[in-house]
């Protein structure tokens, strides 16, 4: 066999010199790559970690905000008419020789948080009135406790004491599982108010039993009433003025802590019947606002924790809100009294956002939209940071206006001249933003207004 000659191969003469170019090369190469390479893996990673992150909270937000659906605030404060009756009713009251201490008590507060014209100081009849039940043996306890109540709040010259007979029904033996939780407090009010050295096992007594009421709420389906609740609120209040120190040196020991107690109260508030009907029983608004009224108590103690979320405390203003037309005495003071407490918690106050008009007059240049920003008793709200109209649409929910700061006018309403904008006659949906400047009142951050063109 022939053998084939094989090309002669070129081969590059190897040199010192050229290694190290060759390396030099590789090296400014590797150094170019490597930042934009750290660079992509970073980005990649903190892209997932975004996404992660974001899904996480979209997740945990969406699974809070079906557990809790955020309340619209209170849609209108307590309108002048439903004020009016109330004044009326118990005006009425007062003026009946034949009424209860109870009665007459509730009637006096009632006037007192809707009447700018607040009821003297003495008065005479009231303080007779008083002074009778105080001084009979007779009287129910629960009256007994209004009227002391009413020497109190009226500054009567001559207050009468507690008759012997009553005090001496205020035995240890009375109070047992049985007793409910307004006798309890009736007792511990008249008992507050005594100076006999012999009311200290009474008032061992009833401590120890509305600690019995608080265990049993805790451990029950249904938590404390507003009773229940108003309770345990006086006891720990008397406390903290030390008003049963002098007669009972164990009761502060055998009372739950208040912060405990207000906790208890919150959990009644939240779990109790909401304002979700339109006209709310007898029963349901008489144990809401001794829940809230309870509350109140507790919030204005120190180093007490007594909250509500936001929603809570929007859903329970709308719910007394919606119950502003009473029949009696009693429905007054659960409505308007309850309502006037939560106005003065130092919890976040609800924020109400109305038109001061419902309409504008095309023909009028000067007719701009007028917002008013108050509590639920229409007092306008002394700072706001700001009042933003988000979004203004017609009738076939077309954007005509939107992201418009409103301005503050002489009489503190906001306005804004919508009729630059040359809308057509027609009804508008004006989605309103409030941010008030305290912290005090709760942020708005959606409520529509309907204004018509």
């Amino acid at each position: 066999h022939q053998s084939a000659k094989l090309a002669p191969r070129h081969t590059m003469k190897t040199t010192p010199t050229t290694i190290l170019v060759v390396l030099l090369a590789m090296l400014v190469f590797a150094a170019c790559l490597l930042p934009e390479t750290v660079a992509a893996k970073k980005s990649k990673k903190s892209k997932k970690d975004s996404t992660s992150t974001s899904s996480s909270t979209s997740s945990s937000s969406s699974s809070t905000d079906e557990a809790t659906p955020t309340v619209a605030p209170p849609s209108h404060f307590f309108s002048a008419s439903a004020i009016a009756s109330a004044e009326s009713l118990a005006r009425t009251s007062l003026s009946q020789s034949d009424s209860t201490a109870c009665a007459q008590l509730r009637a006096l507060r009632v006037l007192n948080t809707l009447s700018s014209k607040k009821q003297p100081k003495q008065d005479a009849a009231l303080c007779q009135l008083a002074s009778r039940t105080v001084s009979s043996a007779a009287a129910e306890l629960s009256e007994v406790a209004c009227a002391l109540d009413l020497q109190r709040e009226l500054a009567c010259s001559s207050p009468s004491s507690v008759a012997e007979g009553t005090l001496q029904t205020l035995t240890a033996d009375k109070w047992s599982a049985t007793s409910s939780a307004t006798e309890l407090l009736s007792a511990a009010k008249v008992l507050a108010s005594s100076t006999s050295a012999s009311a200290s096992t009474s008032v061992d007594a009833i401590f120890a039993q509305a600690a019995s009421i608080y265990a049993a709420s805790k451990g029950s389906t249904s938590a404390l009433s507003g009773t229940d609740a108003e309770l345990l609120a006086f006891l720990h209040s008397e406390l903290a003025q030390s008003l049963f120190s002098a007669s009972s040196s164990s009761a502060a020991e055998l009372l739950p802590p208040a912060d405990k107690c207000a906790r208890g109260v919150a959990k009644a508030l939240r779990s109790a019947l909401t304002p979700t009907q339109a006209a709310p029983s007898s029963a349901s608004l008489s144990n809401v606002a001794a829940l809230l009224r309870a509350g109140a108590s507790f919030a204005a103690l120190r180093d007490t924790a007594f909250s509500l979320s936001s929603n809570h405390i929007n859903e329970y203003s709308s719910f007394l809100v919606g119950a502003e037309h009473v029949f009696n005495v009693e429905q007054s003071y659960d409505v308007f009294c309850t309502a006037r407490q939560i106005t003065q918690w130092s919890l976040a106050k609800a924020v109400v956002v109305s038109a001061a008009d419902s309409s504008l007059d095309l023909s009028n240049k000067d007719s701009n939209v007028r917002v008013i920003v108050s509590n639920i008793f229409g007092e306008k709200i002394p700072s706001v940071a700001q009042v933003m109209l988000v979004r203004a649409v017609d009738a076939q929910a077309q954007s005509v206006l939107a992201n418009q700061e409103l301005q503050i006018n002489a009489a503190k309403e906001y306005e804004l001249n919508m009729l630059a904008t040359r809308p057509l006659p027609g009804i508008y949906t004006l989605n309103m933003m409030v941010r008030p400047s305290s912290e005090e009142y709760l942020n708005v951050e959606s409520v529509d207004l309907s204004i018509k063109v």
